[in-house]
């Protein structure tokens, strides 16, 4: 099993998977981005810990990368954990919105987990 999958089961998971916190906190420190942000869903599910400078930081990784399927799923992924958490700290807030230089999907997922965010309804472009 993937650590992705294993993160992602965990979360599922939600206060059941307790034991595996210090798995879960092992992972907020992997070289793999995509393995922070699903240990930063897990551990907020399984705990309620949130770690909006984790979220912050993959954010800023992305806004360097070019515009491609694969950077899109990997925002995409990282704009449904944002949604799912709630409001985050303004730096992190701030880098969610960096990232609507790319176009399409991307664009389309950050306004979307923005809305979410912020509570907003329809089009969040107006922010």
């Amino acid at each position: 099993m993937s650590t992705g999958v294993a993160l992602r089961t965990l979360a599922a998971m939600g206060k059941e998977a307790r034991g595996a916190l210090p798995a879960i906190r092992a992972c907020l420190s992997s070289s793999d981005p995509l393995t922070r942000i699903l240990a930063v869903e897990a551990l907020w599910r399984v705990s309620g810990e949130r770690r909006d400078d984790i979220i912050e930081e993959y954010l800023r990784y992305w806004r360097k990368w070019q515009y491609d399927e694969w950077t899109l799923e990997r925002v995409a992924e990282a704009c449904r954990v944002f949604g799912e958490l709630g409001r985050p700290n303004e730096g992190a807030l701030a880098a969610l919105e960096e990232l609507e230089r790319f176009p399409g999907e991307i664009r389309r997922s950050v306004r979307t987990a923005r809305a979410r965010i912020l509570g907003e309804s329809g089009d969040a472009s107006s922010r």
